[in-house]
């Protein structure tokens, strides 16, 4: 039964997990008792208790590998006629299993801030149910699984901090329900996928990754977006549409090797609270247009480590510190100052450049 629900399961190692799963189970007096699909969905749970080291993590109340229902074991929690719905684990070691899969109605899987190494299965991808995946800073490594983006529920897709590499499957422009992206961290390459499908997004993370390319123009279509960051990759120039992004509040470019001018449609977003375009190639003027940005903190608009010109428009001034090269932008005294905080006009501050 279990291999027809899960073809790859190999029990040819009596010390796998499968193995040592199907051996506990086999034993359980409970297991007598349970329907088939709920049978597959202990045997799921136990293969990845013994693949992430469950005698480290497992707590002393509410243990897993007991009689007791699995909808008691720590993490775990049922719908009401007994299946996994949702795995909220912490302190894992190991790799996370396939048979995983056989949790058919698991919607929501979180394990941050563990030791999960290996890959992310294929499998994965099984599970349509799925609206909410975290497995950020773990150690996981290989490509992210074009088949998850068959999982067109997903409103929350969190693969940050790991080893991921490869490009960004082109498939997880099929998540148009999707909310949160966050993969930064990484060692992730190629384009970035996003498309005007993907309308639901409100939160993109792709920064500290080796991404290259062009920023797509499409992502003018993003109109929920509140929080866009790409720092840390090797991008081109900065689109006219991200003018279209009225709801954006946070958008980090910085260290990107961007080329080309600042766009003056950069003024329209007028909801921004913080603006980093620091340690790029950028040339030309500041625009006039971001004096309309009046809701940015102090220190908010960063420009330094770029080549701009110029001087800082005395609109700015109003509302904003801007964060320059000192000396080579001119601009009013105490409007401007240097990475280190130091205002511009400042005698220290100019003589260390």
């Amino acid at each position: 039964m279990i291999q027809a629900a899960s073809p790859s399961t190999s029990f040819d190692d009596a010390t796998s997990p499968p193995s040592l799963a199907l051996e506990w189970l086999s034993s359980e007096q409970t297991a007598t008792r349970l329907r088939d699909v709920l049978l597959l969905q202990r045997f799921a749970l136990i293969t990845l208790w013994y693949s992430t080291k469950g005698s480290d993590w497992q707590p002393s109340e509410k243990a897993w590998l007991s009689s007791d229902d699995e909808c008691g074991w720590e993490g775990v929690t049922c719908s009401p006629d007994g299946f996994v719905e949702q795995l909220i684990l912490e302190g894992l070691f190991g790799t996370i299993p396939v048979e995983v899969a056989l949790l058919t109605q698991l919607a929501l899987f979180h394990v941050d801030a563990a030791s999960l190494n290996g890959v992310i299965p294929t499998e994965i991808g099984l599970l349509t149910d799925m609206y909410s995946l975290l497995l950020s800073d773990n150690d996981l490594e290989g490509a992210i699984p074009t088949e998850l983006g068959q999982l067109t529920l997903m409103e929350f897709l969190h693969l940050d901090e790991n080893g991921l590499n490869g490009t960004v499957p082109e498939e997880l422009s099929q998540l148009t329900a999707l909310k949160k992206l966050s993969l930064s961290k990484n060692k992730l390459e190629g384009p970035i996928p996003l498309n005007r499908n993907m309308t639901n997004l409100v939160e993109v993370d792709l920064a500290s990754n080796k991404l290259e390319g062009t920023i797509p123009s499409e992502i003018g279509a993003l109109t929920k977006l509140t929080y866009l960051s790409l720092s840390n990759n090797k991008l081109g120039v900065i689109p006219t549409e991200l003018g279209l992004l009225r709801a954006l509040q946070k958008l980090r470019l910085y260290n990107d090797k961007l080329q080309g001018t600042i766009p003056k449609e950069i003024g329209r977003l007028i909801a921004l609270t913080e603006i980093d375009l620091g340690n790029n190639g950028l040339s030309g003027t500041v625009p006039a247009e971001l004096a309309r940005l009046t809701n940015l903190g102090p220190r908010d608009l960063k420009l330094s480590g770029n080549d701009l010109t110029g001087s800082i428009p005395a609109e700015v001034c109003d509302h904003t510190v801007a964060v320059v090269d000192c000396g080579e932008i001119t601009c009013e005294s105490k409007c401007c100052q240097s990475r280190n905080g130091c205002p511009c006009d400042d005698a220290t501050c100019a003589s260390a450049g």
